[in-house]
């Protein structure tokens, strides 16, 4: 009699941890997920530009049937989004400045005339992040006179009330901003930032980040923190220090770790051209969305193009769905009617909360 209740009790731990039953928060309030309801959506993706042997197909360097494809599969979703975070290698620059003002102009009037359909009209807010691709010249440093040229054709996009890293014209791309409940901190990865002209890439304004992150935790306001920027911090749940990821993990790895202690929900990045999904630590998500329309290889497309999406409960139940379709070959192929499917997901991304559904082990998502 003794087993067999102790079975049941067991069953019942087991269906409560593991299926989408209603769950606790801090305050021991019971949620009733079958009628939650999404008070904040936003999405991103990054890495659209094409390969350099590709760039006479359009001036603007875009992977144009790809983006057109993304941003009509968003902008007919059921779930209204707020944001589009568009994160980084827009276009291909990594050339002189010229090349990169004349492919973000280029970019711009192809937006604003609707080639990558009307997604202007949309009225999605869309904020574009700067890459690699348009800060670092071919020998992947720094190239001057890029932030300039970077503010002059995206600096619109920009949010309005954003806070800046006070005092340095050269970290005018990494700021914060909140929306509601809400902290957003978005990071220029690939600034422009030491005193030798020369310049080091991967590079962000670490303290900053560390005080940002501390100051919206402190917000009675803020419930929810996410970090943004075009490179990860981590590759397949491993630290890489070569060009994929940050490079200097003496400085970097605190900041990691002041995600962990001020409860950032997810780091969310592009830059190696796939879909990833990981837990570095069991606590802070790292998610991979560089699977915009840039090929993985020269030619060779990734599984899916597509993006991510963050959906916000009212709950406070974050949750992460992948979308995309499967990417043609040769990757800037015209795809005229995509099959789009969920790719990887996740109930809830609230780790730190009681009663939230927790990944145990490092589970390295790969989507490729």
């Amino acid at each position: 009699m003794k087993k067999s209740l102790l079975f049941a009790v067991l069953i019942s731990v087991l269906t409560i941890s593991c299926e989408n039953t209603p769950s606790e928060t801090d305050d021991d309030v019971v949620i009733d997920n079958a009628n939650d309801s999404i008070t904040t959506s936003f999405v991103f993706v990054g890495c659209n530009r094409l390969w350099w042997k590709d760039l006479a197909r359009n001036n603007s360097s875009a992977n144009t049937d790809a983006l057109k494809n993304i941003f009509q599969h968003v902008a007919a979703s059921s779930t209204k989004t707020d944001y589009f975070f568009f994160l980084g290698d827009i276009v291909s620059g990594e050339a002189t400045n010229d090349v990169l003002e004349g492919q973000l102009k280029a970019w711009n009037e192809d937006y604003d005339n609707g080639v990558f359909s009307d997604f202007k009209s949309s009225g999605i807010t869309m904020i574009p992040i700067p890459g690699n691709h348009e800060m670092l010249n071919q020998s992947e440093t720094p190239l001057a006179g890029t932030t300039d040229t970077w503010m002059k054709y995206m600096g619109k996009y920009m949010p309005t009330d954003r806070d800046s890293v006070p005092n340095s014209p050269v970290d005018r791309m990494t700021y914060g901003f909140t929306d509601g409940n809400i902290g957003f901190i978005v990071l220029n990865t690939d600034t422009y930032n030491t005193d030798d002209e020369i310049g080091v890439e991967s590079q962000i304004p670490y303290n900053w980040v560390k005080q940002q992150v501390e100051k919206y935790n402190s917000d009675p306001a803020i419930e929810h923190i996410f970090v943004m920027g075009h490179r990860p911090f981590y590759v397949q749940c491993e630290r890489d220090t070569t060009h994929r990821g940050m490079c200097d993990p003496a400085q970097s790895s605190p900041v990691w770790q002041s995600f962990e202690d001020n409860d950032v929900a997810s780091m969310l990045s592009a830059h190696v051209h796939q879909y990833q999904r990981m837990q570095p630590n069991q606590k802070t998500y790292q998610l991979i969305a560089g699977n915009g329309g840039s090929p993985a290889h020269h030619h060779t497309p990734p599984a899916f193009f597509g993006y991510t999406r963050i959906n916000i409960y009212a709950s406070g139940r974050i949750e992460m769905l992948s979308e995309g379709y499967d990417a043609p070959t040769p990757y800037f192929d015209v795809v005229k009617s995509p099959n789009w499917s969920v790719r990887d997901s996740l109930f809830d991304m609230n780790w730190y909360k009681q009663g939230a559904k927790n990944e145990k082990d490092c589970k390295c998502v790969v989507g490729e």
